[in-house]
């Protein structure tokens, strides 16, 4: 079993939480990515988001929220580690990503299984509206 590690962010606005799908895949997922060798989560979240949405978070603003760990198929055990916080500009599309879309609750519960990640769907998506997030 392969195991990833990841670390996101969870841009979370009007109840609404920012997804991201990369070219060439129908599957929404967060905002983030896997670490690099030796970085730490802060090092990791700010180079993936200059990455994919071609800003970075306002370090003061950044709350360690969970672990989420979930699978990724029947071979990929995927680690999370999720942050709140507030983007220094607005986030646009960038580097590999192809589509960034905001979604509500309801939009989040009604979309096809192979169109959201399943650790946003099954874990993710639960955290969230527990604490009235979204």
């Amino acid at each position: 079993m392969r195991v990833i590690r990841k670390c996101a962010l969870l841009l979370v606005r009007d109840k609404k939480l920012l997804l991201s799908r990369e070219f060439g895949d129908s599957r929404f997922l967060t905002v983030g990515g896997s670490f690099e060798d030796g970085e730490t989560d802060l090092q990791c979240l700010q180079r993936e988001l200059e990455e994919e949405v071609g800003t970075k978070a306002v370090e003061s603003t950044l709350e360690f929220l969970c672990e989420f760990v979930g699978t990724d198929g029947p071979e990929k055990v995927v680690h999370i580690h999720a942050y709140s916080g507030d983007l220094e500009n607005e986030p646009k599309a960038a580097g590999e990503i192809e589509e960034l879309r905001w979604f509500n609750r309801s939009d989040l519960e009604s979309l096809p299984a192979e169109t959201i990640s399943e650790i946003t769907k099954h874990k993710i998506l639960p955290f969230l509206a527990e604490r009235g997030m979204i």
